[in-house]
């Protein structure tokens, strides 16, 4: 009698919970619209509000990248920049933070420092820069070639 109560009272509850959890995880997965959000103080922008202007496809060993931030997002006003150039394999050559920048309304374009290319080795270089704006990261990348 004591078993059938200690099943009834520890066991049952148990696989219920496991198996009403699993189908409910399973149909919050199935929706393709539906995104996991677990984290939305430190949410990604889905569609890039941010443009990598005047960076061309390809520079020689030597010569100066140099490229323009346009922001779209109207909300963004102050934030962090950072701009990363990473190698094919993932590496990266350089990592630069931008001072805390502040924008007037409406888009405007950030002018960066250019990057040496000098001191690197001729191959593929994909170049991403972020910015930072209360917890909100907007991010754009786009890949150059050095001969």
């Amino acid at each position: 009698m004591a078993r059938g109560v200690a099943y009834v009272v520890f066991v049952i509850p148990v696989v219920f919970t496991v198996v009403f959890s699993s189908a409910v995880l399973t149909s919050a997965l199935d929706s393709l619209d539906r995104e996991l959000n677990m984290w939305p103080a430190a949410s990604h922008s889905q569609t890039s509000s941010i443009i990598i202007m005047g960076l061309q496809e390809e520079y020689l060993k030597g010569g100066i990248v140099e490229f323009q931030l346009h922001i779209q997002d109207g909300t963004f006003d102050c934030g962090d920049v950072t701009v990363l150039i990473y190698n094919l394999v993932g590496d990266a050559v350089t990592e630069e933070f931008g001072q805390f920048q502040c924008i007037p309304d409406g888009p405007q374009h950030l002018v960066l420092d250019g990057f040496s290319t000098s001191s690197v080795e001729p191959g593929s270089y994909t170049i991403t820069t972020m910015v930072n704006d209360h917890g909100n990261q907007l991010i754009s990348s786009a890949v150059f070639y050095i001969r």
